[in-house]
């Protein structure tokens, strides 16, 4: 029998149901869920209206963020300003939304047809000089229309959010992914305070960068890229890279076109204002109406370029940094581990498996849509429950001699895999049982106040920096295995422990729960995977923002048929990687000091 380890990401003919004012919402999923930056999506049949929608639950906001209800407010706002607006019917997708009956929220997107995103004909050898034309003109037409109709700023384009339709020679276009617009005329936005402006690697403008309110220049400014890459040899003008906050605007390289916008006035006209959209000043961008104007001010020329017939130019030469949009991530591992005594199997099967996790996450995949993280770091840390090992000198005596240690297993960060395998050979399953309640959220809260290092800093002189989490540029996830539930009062005190990890955690944590382990997920912008039961305690807990349950059955029984079936192990491992990946190109800058 197959073994469904992941109930946080759908599987295909999975069921979802809700409701919102009144109304009810019921929906099949098509093909298993992908997750993306803090939602789970994919295309799903709604039952009761009988057609195909694109179905999308939010991770992030989660039912305990406190601006959830603010969130949904403003996503009416947008939903009914899209549907006043004629122009926004034809340019941008239309949506609904529910919420399920844990409150999580879900958006419902229309589903187009007969559509082809940017980034797959950025990426095809055959797109022709005429067509990219087209294709930029259209989409500024777009731009024009939500900054000056709709007065939104997308705040998160890139080539993957623009769908084009093909119409005879010509092309409509479609909008996609509003997760979190920016109103022009809107005042508050609920998300700005706690949780920073979104955005893509490589399409950050510097205004996003700085931690700053977006505006229609900020889009402005992704445009730029974008036609840079639409119309010119050199592809992403900062060679895909995210640009640092404070570039220097005279590193923007001259467009080379592929082709002629018809004379060289023109073509010298639309050089002048495409490296204008990547000022620095937002004040000196132009703005999407005049980037507009400027693109159809000329006719395109017939047989500029092609792609076939005698004596026609040969295909373009797709720029390196298209023929894979990934960015080269960096993340910062901790694979947190429930040590008690029914854990054994757990840990051999991750030891089995840990050579494939990091070939896979080195090297990514095309196919599976996952971008290669080459600068991983990685520990292993394993958990008991405090008071159990802390109870007398008799308690202790036997944690160190057949577990191997206390109630926190600690261990390094290290670039080896060796040494990774060792640290897993380290871990002794010792004490508990499958049904007791573990110290999994002091442990949680250790683990993330662990301390930060920058990503480039010398470790040199700081007996503590190597289990300190790197900082900016860095994603930084926490990977948690148990069969059991969890303390929901912490009890870790520094001066009562017996053990070494007091060295590493002079800390008092006695007293806190999940919004104290909230307040540190939030603080330090780490993201949280739990393999965990089904039991109410991980539901609580996955109710926090940035936490993915992923859940394997009964308590006990379904999490040992994931363990010993190899198939699923392998799919576990697979959402694993895929999921640090993610983590690794959506991280946002943290303040330091």
């Amino acid at each position: 029998m197959a073994v469904n380890p992941i109930s946080a990401i759908w599987d295909e003919g999975d069921v979802f149901e809700g409701t919102y004012d009144g109304h009810a919402y019921r929906f099949q999923t098509m093909r298993d869920g992908e997750e993306g930056a803090g939602s789970i999506y994919g295309p799903a049949m709604d039952l009761v209206a009988n057609r195909k929608v694109f179905l999308k639950k939010y991770i992030d906001p989660a039912p305990r963020t406190e601006w959830l209800p603010q969130f949904i407010d403003y996503h009416r706002k947008l939903r009914d300003r899209i549907a006043a607006s004629n122009a926004a019917q034809q340019l941008v997708v239309s949506m609904d939304f529910f919420q399920d009956e844990r409150n999580r929220f879900w958006q419902v997107i229309e589903f187009v047809d007969n559509s082809r995103d940017l980034k797959s004909y950025l990426q095809s050898s055959d797109t022709r000089w005429e067509q990219r034309v087209k294709f930029a003109r259209v989409f500024m037409f777009a731009m024009r229309a939500l900054h000056e109709d709709l007065k939104l700023v997308h705040g998160d384009l890139k080539p993957a959010n623009l769908l084009l339709i093909p119409q005879g020679d010509n092309f409509r276009i479609k909008l996609i992914d509003f997760d979190r617009p920016v109103f022009l005329d809107e005042r508050e936005i609920p998300w700005a305070a706690t949780d920073g402006y979104l955005g893509s690697p490589g399409y950050f403008s510097p205004e996003h960068l700085k931690r700053q309110r977006p505006t229609d220049k900020s889009d402005v400014f992704t445009c730029g890229i974008i036609l840079y890459q639409l119309l010119c040899r050199q592809g992403h003008p900062f060679s895909g890279e995210t640009i640092p906050a404070d570039y220097n605007g005279q590193a923007v390289p001259e467009p080379e076109f592929w082709g002629s916008f018809g004379t060289p006035e023109q073509d010298s006209e639309i050089a002048r204002i495409l490296r204008a959209t990547l000022d620095p000043d937002p004040a000196r961008r132009p703005t999407s109406a005049e980037v507009h104007q400027a693109l159809i001010a000329q006719p395109i020329p017939v047989g500029i370029s092609g792609t076939t017939g005698e004596g026609d130019p040969p295909p373009f030469v797709i720029p390196p940094q298209l023929q894979e949009e990934s960015q080269r991530g960096a993340a910062d591992i901790v694979f947190l581990l429930d040590s008690t005594g029914s854990m054994g199997p757990c840990i051999k099967a991750l030891k089995e498996h840990i050579h494939s996790f990091i070939h896979s996450l080195v090297t990514g995949s095309s196919e599976a849509k996952v971008a290669p993280v080459p600068d991983w770091r990685a520990r292993v840390v394993g958990y008991r429950n405090f008071a159990d090992c802390n109870a007398s000198n008799n308690a202790e005596r036997w944690y160190r001699k057949l577990g191997g240690g206390g109630w926190l297993l600690n261990n390094p960060f290290t670039r080896d895999e060796a040494e990774l395998h060792r640290q897993l050979d380290s871990l002794k399953a010792f004490g508990g049982g499958s049904g007791a309640q573990e110290s999994l959220l002091d442990a949680l809260m250790l683990v993330l106040k662990s301390g930060f290092v920058s990503r480039t800093q010398s470790a040199a002189g700081d007996a503590l920096s190597p289990y300190r989490w790197r900082t900016n540029g860095v994603g930084r996830v926490v990977i948690v295995f148990t069969d059991a539930g969890y303390i929901p009062e912490m009890q870790y005190d520094f001066s009562r422990t017996r053990f070494e990890e007091k060295e590493v955690y002079p800390f008092d944590l006695v007293g806190g729960g999940l919004d104290e382990l909230q307040n540190e997920i939030d603080a330090g912008i780490f993201k949280l995977y739990v393999f965990a039961p089904v039991i109410k305690d991980y539901t609580e807990l996955g109710d926090i923002p940035k936490v993915i349950i992923m859940s394997s059955g009964d308590e006990g029984g379904g999490f040992m048929k994931t363990i010993e079936n190899e198939s699923g192990f392998t799919r576990l491992i697979e959402y694993i990687v895929k999921g640090v990946s993610i983590s690794s190109s959506e991280f946002r800058e943290m303040p330091m000091e």
